[in-house]
């Protein structure tokens, strides 16, 4: 039988005793969470409670496994606690820290992704390039400024084993590849439903608005299997983007990107395996379904839910698209 096994660090404690975890981890999101939750009546190595000896703004490493394994599975900081019968400590990845500071002032003409990101962050980052034009802002966090990168040119951020990647959707060559077996290691699958989204009919539609009040209108979608951008609307499922302020070839460069992004056809939804082996959002799973032979196949992850504790030790994984062998 599989036992568990935890190590959780906060500041100057260490414990190996839980109640329970839960982790949220996407691409989709900057801030990667956590949720411990301990007895109120936990005691440190001198024997005395814990009680008032963990403070906001402690550094927090998880560690879970199944005996004798441990892996980090997270590491952050706590930004709430809520002292009740049983405590519950709430975490933030590596964007907490970015909330603690404010830009101020900044503003620059034709700046790149590559050249915002460096201005206003120090710390380890891997971007994929793009031209943002011109760019103002003041007395917002980074974590505003990579929101304002989400909502209006549908630019990812998010940290990964402290890393900061901006731009990807994932991590092409970063992930590793799991297997899974639906009759074997999948405990449900039942939120995994097969989609079918037709490509010819999906339109990235980009507005922008020019300082005279003029405005330029570009529609990106697939025609022979190859993508172009064109003005005049050729119908179908609109999809739009609006950036004030941008020339032509700057929305053609965002809508481009774009457009793959929005249609898929093949499963999607999530499935629930244990916690073990270990799988990060970017990673491959490798799944064969002997009953359901079409679901079979490598999908890229999206978001992966941890939770550890007395109903044991779990992983709801979100899958994105589909691997092609081209």
């Amino acid at each position: 039988m599989l036992r568990l096994h935890s190590e959780i660090t906060i500041g100057n404690l260490r414990f190996n005793y839980v109640t329970s975890v839960n982790i949220n981890t996407s691409w989709e999101t900057l801030t990667d969470t956590a949720t411990i939750v301990l007895p109120s009546k936990l005691t440190n190595k001198d024997n005395e409670s814990i009680k008032g000896k963990i403070n906001t703004g402690d550094a927090v490493t998880i560690k879970l496994g199944y005996y004798p394994n441990l892996t980090t599975r997270f590491t952050g900081y706590v930004s709430k606690i809520v002292p009740n019968n049983p405590m519950k400590i709430h975490c933030e990845d590596e964007s907490f820290l970015l909330k603690q500071s404010t830009i101020k002032n900044y503003s620059k003409k034709d700046v790149t992704l590559q050249q915002l990101i460096s201005d206003n962050y120090s710390g380890e980052a891997v971007v994929e390039d793009a031209t943002l034009g011109n760019f103002k802002i003041d007395r917002v966090s980074m974590v505003k400024v990579f929101q304002e990168l989400k909502n209006k040119y549908k630019i990812q951020s998010w940290f990964r084993n402290g890393v900061l990647y901006s731009g990807l959707a994932y991590l092409p060559g970063e992930g590793t590849t799991q297997d899974f077996h639906f009759q074997r290691t999948i405990i449900s699958g039942s939120n995994l439903i097969k989609i079918q989204d037709d490509e010819l009919n999906t339109i990235a539609h980009g507005v922008s608005v020019q300082p005279d009040g003029s405005k330029i209108e570009l529609y990106t979608y697939y025609e022979l299997g190859k993508i172009v951008t064109k003005e005049g609307d050729p119908g179908g499922d609109l999809n739009t983007m609006t950036i004030p302020g941008r020339t032509k070839a700057q929305m053609t460069e965002f809508l481009e990107r774009w457009l793959p992004n929005l249609y898929y056809s093949g499963f999607k939804g999530s499935f629930t395996t244990f916690g073990e082996p270990i799988v990060q959002h970017g990673d491959i799973c490798n799944i064969t379904d002997l009953k359901i032979t079409e679901r079979t196949g490598k999908y890229i992850v999206k978001a992966v839910n941890i939770t550890f504790g007395m109903n044991g030790y779990r992983q709801q994984i979100e899958l994105d698209i589909q691997q092609t062998d081209e």
